[in-house]
């Protein structure tokens, strides 16, 4: 039997979204966020959207845009193309930040501007940790 998961991805997505929620409270942390993009739904593990944001982008069943913050989790199953394919998918669909978190807890920090390059701190949560564990 495959998991598309392991026990720690869960961990990882609820402690980022409850740290955003805790860093960030003008906005909302979600996470298996359903977003509409021009190559169909996608699902972030982790978004963040501010309530200024979610008025223009809100949806019944999928946001019209990416939140200004999405997070991938990545899972055993995940390929190196895959998860850079969602990075330029949510940057594409208005993402300012995406954030890679690794199955040891490990993030990285894209901004839009320069998407290829991961940082160890992020410019919208600069008090998010890079460590997770």
């Amino acid at each position: 039997m495959c998991f598309p998961a392991d026990y720690s991805h869960g961990r990882w997505q609820l402690r980022i979204g409850s740290l955003l929620d805790q860093f960030m409270p003008d906005g909302s942390a979600t996470v298996e966020t359903p977003i509409s993009t021009p190559e169909g739904v996608k699902v972030a593990d982790v978004a963040w959207v501010s309530k200024k944001r979610l008025l223009k982008i809100g949806g019944r069943k999928a946001l019209s845009a990416a939140p200004e913050i999405c997070v991938e989790v990545v899972s055993p199953s995940n390929t190196r193309n895959e998860i850079d394919e969602k990075k330029r998918i949510y940057f594409e669909s208005g993402a300012k930040e995406v954030w890679i978190c690794d199955r040891q807890g490990q993030v990285r920090f894209y901004a839009r501007a320069k998407p290829k390059i991961g940082a160890l701190s992020s410019a919208l949560c600069p008090q998010m940790p890079n460590a997770l564990g």
